[in-house]
């Protein structure tokens, strides 16, 4: 019986050699994961390798997203693109060097209790990494793309989901996931209002602004 304490064996000769495999890693895309303050459900945005641009996934979230196996596996509720943090209900555009602007792809992660964020971020990357190599394999003229999994990032004050997402989209999202929020009018006589509102859009001022804003039918239909 081997003891605990003892050193693992060691190759007698240590490998030197550049790893090839480290420089791919370093310059994969990533998917960054961030909680929104709601149990069971946050986001992930698909960024270039330097965490901060908008990553070119071609037809690789199209593919997942008519695909309810994936969609399953990765614990995905929907996709859509990062909303302009200036407040305005718009995506957001960044250019890139040529001056072309591009959308920062979106992810609304809701787990089941048994999934962590974390682990729904990782097979995304494992997923997309496969559409990439199988159903978008001639997309691809420099190359396939590889996509990594950064996992949930720790921020000191956790923004709520109205920061990412635009307004419609987060009535998409109450009414997918509260109870008694199909109608307007059913919202509206809910008990849970403002808790619902104050948790989605981080103020219940402006929830209520959003909603009472928002014609009966949009809502209804959303």
């Amino acid at each position: 019986m081997k003891s605990a304490a003892s050193s693992p064996p060691r190759k007698s000769i240590t490998n030197r050699e550049k790893s090839v495999n480290l420089d791919k890693f370093s310059s994969a895309n990533m998917i960054k994961a961030f909680e929104v303050g709601i149990e069971n459900l946050g986001i992930g945005l698909i960024l270039k390798p330097d965490g901060l641009s908008p990553a070119f996934s071609g037809r690789i979230l199209p593919n997942i997203e008519a695909n309810t196996d994936y969609m399953e596996k990765c614990q995905i509720m929907l996709f859509s693109k990062l909303r302009n943090p200036d407040g305005s209900n718009d995506h957001i555009e960044t250019p890139n060097k040529n001056g072309n602007k591009y959308p920062t792809d979106l992810v609304v992660f809701a787990t089941n209790g048994e999934t962590t964020l974390g682990h729904a971020c990782f097979a995304l990357a494992k997923t997309m990494n496969q559409v990439a190599k199988n159903e978008c394999a001639d997309e691809w003229k420099y190359g396939k793309p590889l996509f990594i999994s950064k996992g949930v990032v720790s921020q000191q004050n956790t923004l709520p989901l109205s920061h990412y997402l635009l307004n419609e989209e987060c009535i998409t999202v109450i009414k997918r996931i509260y109870e008694n929020c199909d109608t307007k009018d059913e919202f509206m006589s809910n008990e849970y209002k403002d808790g619902i509102l104050e948790t989605i859009f981080g103020n219940v001022n402006a929830g209520n602004e959003v909603v009472t804003g928002m014609i009966d039918e949009l809502f209804d239909e959303l």
